[in-house]
């Protein structure tokens, strides 16, 4: 049996208080451990102290209160971990409230509790919450920021990153309800954007409406992610902007409708190689769904027109998901003009040296160890379905096609 090794020195103190012939009894508790050490798998905690301080009452034995509570981790003279807030409960109706913050220093934590591709130089977390239960009415609200943090999660380098995550959720007579939930996002004083989302759905029904409104997702926001695909290059500018609706029906049709646009994109490169002029894209989305019939209306994406192309891209069709007896789908694919030219531009040639080449003598042996074997067939999720594309003129640098057509056909899955 896995152990795991703990030592300290704890004490503890306990005070009971019994008013209005015993009909309200409080409570004070002060708990500390000083000198503490333990460790867990890789983690240890070496010199740390806890220190747990509550008050609480019972009035009538029907309602409890816990009127606070405060909790400490720390290590040495830096603080891990603190928590505190306050709850109460109705034994007899039942209604309850809690509220509660918790904090913690990034860097000190991450010392501690290692894990795998993340560290920190500089980061807080902090969640303030609100949990209220009364009558059929269940709710909670508060928010998640993490500030000003500055390390590598896996490929990713952030730097002064800061986001915001608010949320309000409630749940009565069986319809959850997302009154909002917001996530803002900036770079130390410089705003990132926002996006929210709203919506309601009903249990018993089995049916719902949602939406969602992205604002000026900009660099500040998405450099640290965008950065490891663009090297050598780099992210100057760009702004996300979308909005869109969801309707889900369990008894009857869902849809989707959604659109979103993509502005002033811009990427420098070493060589000066790369258009100043900024980019920009949109996709407009408009589908649904019922029973097991895929209806895909419209799937437009625009791009930044060329002195070649109109750069508009437009599928469209259905796709029956039965297993049996389905409808034969369609979609069509089209184009007048496309110049991919500036986007392809962005993204080629990051990768700088070539894999590297196993020995004659190495892959003489890995082929007489592994022959080559036709791989399994690869079933689809459909039964009958056709693809026809048709591109009248297609661009990629130098290279000019013309009148692209393509068709492909799935029967009995294959």
């Amino acid at each position: 049996m896995e152990t795991f090794p703990l030592s300290g020195k704890a004490d503890a103190q306990l005070s009971l208080l019994a008013q209005q012939d015993g009909k309200k009894l409080k409570a004070d508790l002060t708990a500390k451990v000083q000198e503490l050490a333990a460790q867990f798998g890789s983690n240890r905690i070496d010199r740390a102290h806890v220190q747990l301080q509550a008050a609480a009452q019972l009035s009538d034995f029907r309602n409890v209160t816990l009127e606070k509570y405060s909790f400490i981790l720390g290590e040495a003279n830096q603080s891990l971990l603190t928590a505190n807030g306050s709850a109460s409960y109705a034994l007899n109706s039942g209604d309850l409230s809690a509220q509660t913050t918790l904090e913690a220093s990034l860097p000190v934590l991450l010392k501690q509790m290692v894990v795998p591709q993340l560290n920190a130089s500089s980061g807080t977390i902090k969640l303030t919450a609100l949990a209220l239960r009364k009558g059929q009415e269940t709710s909670a609200s508060g928010n998640l920021v993490l500030g000003d943090f500055s390390g590598r999660c896996g490929g990713y380098q952030f730097q002064n990153f800061q986001t915001t995550a608010d949320f309000d959720v409630g749940l009565k007579d069986q319809v959850a309800q997302v009154r909002r939930a917001a996530l803002a996002v900036r770079q130390g004083f410089d705003s990132g954007g926002s996006f929210d989302v709203a919506g309601r759905y009903d249990l018993a029904k089995q049916s719902g409406e949602f939406s969602f409104n992205a604002v000026d997702f900009n660099q500040n926001a998405l450099r640290p992610f965008l950065a490891p695909g663009l090297l050598p290059n780099k992210l100057v500018s760009l702004s996300l902007n979308g909005k869109g609706t969801a309707g889900y029906d369990a008894r009857g049709e869902s849809s989707v409708k959604a659109e979103l646009k993509l502005t002033n994109l811009v990427v420098e490169d070493a060589q000066n190689k790369l258009p100043k002029s900024p980019l920009a894209a949109g996709l407009q989305l408009d589908g649904g769904m019922k029973e097991s019939l895929v209806i895909l209306r419209q799937l437009l994406l625009t791009l930044s027109p060329t002195d070649r192309a109109k750069n508009q891209l437009q599928l469209s069709g259905k796709i029956d998901l039965a297993k049996t007896n389905a409808v034969p789908g369609q979609l069509t694919l089209q184009a007048e003009s496309l110049d991919l030219t500036p986007y392809y531009d962005l993204f080629a040639g990051n990768s700088k040296t070539a894999p590297a080449q196993p020995s004659p003598g190495t892959a003489t042996a890995s082929a007489q160890a592994a022959p080559r074997t036709e791989p399994d067939a690869i079933s689809l999720p459909l039964q009958q379905a056709s693809f026809d594309a048709k591109i009248d003129r297609l661009y990629l640098r130098d290279i000019a096609v013309s009148n692209l057509v393509a068709r492909a056909k799935v029967s009995g899955s294959r």
